[in-house]
């Protein structure tokens, strides 16, 4: 899947000079590694979960991004977005039903996943300062691949 990725964007970067060329490495190697363990999370949620509860566990990740955009992106919280950000947590609890016997583990690889999906969308908005599209999805596709054909391969 993630080499697909790459090789579908060989045709966008034909004839786009220095495409490869940044100053920002480390972030997108983190967005990259981000995005990776987001993706695997999200698939090992949908193997080991039913797809109804996977795919709610997977919509906290809103949740997540308005809390990472206060924090990094200094966006402004109000009163009513952080009232909605906490029912909707406790509606992720509701779905995970910790501390009962029907508690599934993996829905916390879900929520870690959708976690990790905002912190890509985070890092992506920092990135797009700076970094022209086809760099980002170059490293992006370049850096997944590398990650997780091995993982495929096994």
């Amino acid at each position: 899947m993630c080499s697909s990725d790459l090789v579908s964007l060989f045709p966008f970067l034909y004839g786009t000079k220095n495409f490869f060329l940044t100053g920002r490495l480390g972030t997108h190697v983190a967005r990259s590694s981000v995005g990776a363990g987001a993706l695997l999370a999200n698939t090992y949620s949908v193997i080991h979960l039913p797809l109804a509860i996977a795919m709610s566990l997977n919509f906290s990740r809103q949740l997540f991004l308005i809390l990472l955009a206060a924090l990094f992106l200094h966006e402004v919280m109000r009163r009513g977005r952080l009232i909605a950000i906490v029912v909707g947590f406790v509606g992720v609890l509701v779905i995970m039903k910790p501390g009962s016997e029907l508690f599934d583990p993996s829905s916390i690889v879900a929520v870690l996943g959708a976690f990790f999906a905002a912190d890509v969308a985070i890092l992506v908005k920092s990135l797009s300062g700076t970094e022209r599209n086809t760099t980002v999805l170059f490293y992006y596709g370049f850096i997944t691949t590398l990650v997780c054909t091995p993982l495929g391969l096994y």
